[in-house]
């Protein structure tokens, strides 16, 4: 079988199957753009908030870290110690440049 048959047998013969046809290609185009825009545009949208998510978080970090810096050496325990009491986290402890030795058995403050 020809290849200009085969077409013609599988090709509408009707105005309205053609017009049918046409219109179903247009929408399933339509469909395949407008999902590729929307793609596009979620997956940008998703890198810009983790991209300030994370710039906001690095200014939380840094600025805690400057804080617990600033703070006298003698009281940076006190205040670990208030924060976990409050339900903070215990990561600030590894910015310690030297180790804070605490008697659990002292009250503070004195």
């Amino acid at each position: 079988m020809s290849r200009t048959r085969w077409f013609k047998r599988l090709s509408p013969n009707s105005l309205v199957a053609r017009t049918l046809l046409l219109t179903l290609l247009a929408v399933f185009c339509s469909q395949g753009v407008l999902t590729a825009i929307w793609y596009q545009k979620t997956k940008q949208d998703e890198l810009s908030g983790i991209r300030d998510t994370s710039a906001s978080m690095a200014t939380m970090f840094a600025s805690t870290v400057t804080f617990f810096e600033r703070l006298p050496i003698k009281y940076r325990h006190i205040v670990l110690d208030q924060i976990r009491n409050m339900g903070g986290t215990r990561f600030f402890v590894s910015f310690n440049s030297e180790e804070l030795l605490v008697d659990p058995n002292t009250r503070y403050p004195p």
